[in-house]
């Protein structure tokens, strides 16, 4: 069996394909806009002194920010 799939003429090439930009960009655009949104709410948050909100808030829009540079530099070939 594993000499069947590793040799299938069908299969060479097209397991491991980088994704095109016209799917990694439209992705990079959404974790970009959700980062915005985690940032907004966590000064919002900050402002009405609601801290645990407001720290999860950054977490989530700083993890949402490495999501959409990795996006970003999966666009550029």
């Amino acid at each position: 069996m594993r000499y069947q799939l590793r040799h299938a003429p069908r299969l060479r090439g097209g397991l491991y394909r980088r994704p095109s930009t016209l799917t990694v960009v439209p992705l990079a655009v959404l974790f970009s806009v959700i980062t915005v949104g985690f940032a907004a709410i966590a000064v919002w948050s900050g402002e009405a002194s609601r801290w645990p909100i407001a720290l999860a808030a950054g977490a989530l829009a700083a993890w949402m920010a490495t999501l959409a540079w990795s996006a970003l530099r999966k666009s550029r070939f």
